[in-house]
């Protein structure tokens, strides 16, 4: 038998780590998120973050707002918290399920100051039931938030902000 935890798949959900909220668990509702970070500060959301450092470099530069990672791959979410530990960063959680399942039940609606998605195609890839939740805005901005829709031209990839939905103005 496997020791891989599939919990966004089905299965057994991932051991306690620190920084690890798992729905109906550690996050039992969606307007839990000042109570897991300690604090009430903007929350800056990236789905999918995988092997790529972005969300670990843009919380260690903004220590003020909030960072959550959203991927679904078990070994990948316990690597970046690893790594979170080891920078000491505070202002980090993961959680180890899928996009629609996140943002479809984890966050209130406004609670989100920024949305970030680096997938290689992310329209196709949106285009499920996360897509239309995205567009009827019910999982939309914050308040004074507008949308953005960048370029992930392998050039423009190394930009913050390449894929961000969308940001407080």
């Amino acid at each position: 038998m496997s020791s891989r935890h599939r919990s966004s798949r089905g299965g057994a959900a991932p051991p306690p780590m620190p920084r690890l909220v798992v729905p109906g668990r550690e996050l039992s509702g969606p307007g839990e998120w000042p109570a897991m970070f300690g604090r009430s500060a903007p929350l800056v959301v990236e789905i999918g973050f995988g092997k790529d450092t972005f969300l670990l470099d843009r919380a260690a530069a903004c220590p003020d707002d909030d960072h959550v990672g959203v991927e679904r791959d078990p070994e990948r979410v316990k690597a970046f918290l690893r790594e979170a530990e080891l920078r000491a960063l505070t202002n980090v959680r993961a959680m180890p399920v899928s996009a629609e399942l996140a943002l479809g039940h984890c966050f209130e609606d406004g609670a989100v100051a920024e949305l970030h998605v680096y997938f290689p195609d992310p329209i196709s890839t949106t285009s499920g039931a996360l897509r239309p939740k995205i567009e009827r805005g019910s999982i939309g901005p914050a308040e004074n938030g507008s949308p953005y829709f960048g370029n992930n031209s392998s050039s423009a990839r190394r930009c913050a902000g390449v894929v961000l939905l969308w940001r407080r103005t």
